[in-house]
């Protein structure tokens, strides 16, 4: 007797729609182009007054660095590969690079758009979020300021995105792009390696509704989405091995990474309290993770993955910067605002929107946007 044919766990098509947002590539990119227009329109203005990024400015040299032709050897000494690639090729140096963020900025707020769209969330509250965040200064000085971090924060983004496609729509093509975009990440950002952790420790919460009584198929979830990531660390670890004898070289750019000058327990005490803060200026976040304690708790415990990876990163000495954080969270809690929210829910959710990008400006680093500021004379 034949057995029963299989069938996989219905998708929750209810949490948002599943077409894409433009219906066409062709829109879904002119759409992206629009919305970079005026971060690269700052990265051309900034390089047109010689303001040059520090980070990007490094990033340039190192990639001269590398010498001409590039031999594998020195390759092998190359982290991050990804970024470093992007500045070998491109002409233009540093000014090059922060064009690069800049249209990277416009595929983030098109994805945000998008998810927004399909969440059925009304069209004056996605403007409203939309602008909150992509009109902050912490979003665009990183646009254009840190290629390395942004493009790992850029990356995430799609990952989570893609992840939330393949757990709740079935879509296997998203847990590709998820699992593609977190490999491509680690070779952006050596602090990617905890955003690897972080969605993966959110998967089983996230995959808990559709497949409660499928637990295999909760470990072949995680398996898609962390296989890239751990080959293209292997690969990685061999090529400098081969090459270099150590496989150790990516934690030179993070020079404090497990030094705890503090000591383990303070060091957490103390980037524990550094994420504090940085929730406090993210308040779409702290918005949407309230709603989902007490509607998905599930949900909740995956989302509190992100802070929680911000704290882990600080604590090992990888370090991303406030900004970088803030752009972060403030990215995860506009994929993970709700479906149709009430009327009570969005007055809150532009409430605290516009008063975050007051605090943003109170609690960015006076080295980093305080600067930019000045110089632009606001």
């Amino acid at each position: 007797m034949a057995s029963p044919p299989y069938r996989l766990p219905p998708a929750l098509t209810e949490r948002w729609a599943a077409a894409r947002w433009p219906t066409t590539l062709g829109r879904r990119s002119l759409l992206r182009a629009g919305l970079s227009v005026p971060y690269v329109a700052l990265a051309i203005w900034l390089d047109l007054h010689g303001i040059r990024s520090a980070d990007n400015v490094r990033l340039e040299h190192a990639a001269e660095s590398l010498g001409s032709p590039v031999t594998v050897g020195a390759m092998a000494h190359a982290f991050p590969p990804v970024p470093l690639a992007i500045a070998r090729v491109l002409p233009g140096g540093a000014a090059a690079l922060g064009i690069v963020g800049a249209l990277c900025a416009g595929g983030i707020l098109q994805l945000a758009w998008e998810r927004l769209v399909r969440a059925q969330v009304p069209h004056w509250l996605v403007a409203v979020l939309l602008v909150g965040v992509g009109g902050a200064p912490v979003f665009w000085f990183n646009a254009v300021d840190n290629l390395v971090g942004f493009l790992g924060v850029a990356l995430f983004a799609v990952a989570a995105a893609g992840m939330l496609d393949f757990l709740y729509l079935g879509r296997t093509s998203g847990g590709y792009a998820a699992g593609l975009s977190l490999a491509l990440a680690v070779l952006c950002d050596p602090a990617a390696l905890v955003y690897v952790g972080s969605i993966l420790v959110a998967v089983p919460f996230l995959a808990w509704e559709r497949f409660r009584n499928e637990p295999s198929s909760i470990r072949s979830a995680i398996a898609v989405i962390a296989f890239p990531s751990v080959a293209v660390l292997g690969a990685w670890a061999f090529l400098e091995w081969r090459f270099t004898g150590t496989v150790h070289h990516p934690l030179t750019l993070a020079p404090r990474a497990f030094t705890f000058p503090l000591g383990v327990t303070g060091g957490f005490l103390r980037a524990a309290s550094h994420v504090g803060w940085q929730l406090l200026a993210a308040p779409i976040f702290a918005v949407t993770a309230v709603l989902l304690l007490f509607r998905r708790p599930v949900a909740f415990l995956a989302l509190v993955a992100v802070p929680l990876d911000l704290v882990v990163t600080v604590w090992l000495g990888l370090h991303p910067s406030t900004e970088q954080g803030l752009v972060l969270l403030d990215l995860v809690g506009l994929l993970a605002v709700e479906r149709r929210p009430g009327s009570l829910v969005s007055a809150v959710l532009a409430i605290e929107t516009v008063a975050g990008l007051a605090c943003a400006l109170v609690l960015t680093d006076a080295a980093g946007t305080g600067q930019l500021l000045h110089v632009l004379g606001l």
